[in-house]
């Protein structure tokens, strides 16, 4: 394939994760709007911010090993029909709460496939050692654009349950334009079908996966999720318009940390640096946060998005870079999925953290994880002292 060629299917890769990431994230700031103006109960909305982690998961289990199997471009391209469908389920949701369950659970489907065959596309389509970084800036992208437009919309429309996501429908039929223009990219792996390969454990019996890649995963959402989910709620102040506004620009803060992340990162000297800063920056993110909610602080909390989506960016990164290096080719989709699957536990966190906000206080918990964060720091960095793995920078 020539250099055009595949830059080509690069762009085409980064721009269907950008359109699966805005509708994936759009959602985010919305919470607000239907707990203010639909009378969406607290549990309620936070179990349709979760619902989107738990489509996600079988999404990533069999979009990867399909795209493995059949072709990464085949799969996006379904991956970016679902994505349509998910966001037209929580257009339809204007008539009924019900259906932004449905489209909330689709688009966690939609994700899962896409995030898993866009970033191997991504990875195999860019030059050497690009592609982690090229595909955690396309994703996050989108993470970014999507909660930022939809919250300023939403806070300004006339009808913001169904003009609010008009803007990813858009975006999403462009993605599927440019995707539908490349050329049908080949298996990779024709010897196993999608089931067994999803089934077999591969590189996770390796140590350096066990103990390194496994206990980082779920540090990488968990730091978002609390900067999209529950810092606009508990620091913000009483008025619906304020809170919308408010959850708009800080939901696409993390994003936007987080692609910053990638530059700094580089300067780094190899996988522990790496781990041990973006865990050290979700310690301090995490602390800075129990503070906003302390003082009811909207200041505070725009610092500690910024302090928890730099964490996000390196975490991410050295996990897909790690995950890269030690996956054979005919297995970068299966195994990148299964990795993805591990960082979207810490999706699911604002449901346990909102439930359990009710025996114990907020500020409490967030403390505790950043306690947590710290005991996973040590214990990784331990591990790659000993194994004398530094991983040269990327």
């Amino acid at each position: 394939m020539s250099a055009g060629a595949r830059r080509g299917d690069a762009l085409a890769a980064a721009a269907a994760m950008v359109a699966i990431g805005w509708g994936a994230n759009q959602f985010a700031p919305l919470v607000v709007m239907y707990q203010e103006v639909a009378g969406v109960g607290e549990t309620a909305a936070q179990t349709m911010f979760v619902l989107y982690a738990v489509g996600l998961v079988p999404g990533l289990f069999l979009g990867g090993p399909l795209s493995d199997r059949f072709g990464r471009r085949v799969v996006v391209l379904v991956a970016l029909a679902a994505s349509l469908a998910a966001t037209s389920l929580l257009v339809a949701g204007a008539v009924g709460a019900g259906w932004l369950y449905a489209g909330r659970l689709l688009a966690g489907l939609a994700s899962g496939a896409g995030f898993s065959a866009g970033t191997a596309w991504v990875k195999e389509a860019s030059p050497a050692g690009r592609g982690p970084r090229t595909a955690v800036i396309a994703m996050t992208a989108g993470f970014g654009l999507g909660p930022l437009v939809a919250g300023l919309v939403a806070a300004s429309a006339e009808h913001p349950q169904v003009v609010t996501y008009l803007p990813h429908l858009a975006i999403t039929l462009l993605a599927l334009g440019l995707v539908l223009s490349r050329p049908r990219t080949p298996p990779v792996n024709t010897l196993e079908t999608p089931v067994a390969s999803a089934l077999d454990p591969g590189m996770w019996t390796l140590p350096q996966a066990r103990r390194v890649i496994v206990p980082l995963a779920p540090w990488v959402f968990l730091t978002a999720s609390v900067a999209l989910a529950v810092l606009p709620g508990a620091a913000s102040g009483p008025g619906a318009e304020r809170d919308l506004t408010f959850a708009a620009l800080i939901t696409s803060i993390p994003a936007l940390a987080g692609i910053s992340a990638q530059s700094f990162a580089r300067h780094l000297r190899g996988l522990r640096d790496e781990i041990v800063g973006g865990l050290a920056l979700a310690t301090l993110g995490l602390a800075v946060g129990a503070w906003a909610i302390a003082a009811t602080s909207l200041a505070t909390a725009f610092v500690a998005a910024i302090i928890l989506g730099f964490s996000y960016g390196m975490c991410q990164a050295a996990g897909l870079s790690e995950v890269a290096r030690l996956s054979p080719p005919q297995r970068l989709g299966r195994n990148t999925a299964f990795y993805q699957s591990l960082t979207y536990l810490g999706y699911m966190a604002p449901l346990p953290i909102t439930v359990l906000a009710r025996w114990v206080d907020l500020t409490t918990i967030l403390l505790a994880l950043a306690a947590l964060a710290v005991v996973t720091a040590v214990a990784v960095a331990g591990h790659l002292t000993r194994a004398g793995d530094l991983t040269a920078a990327r």
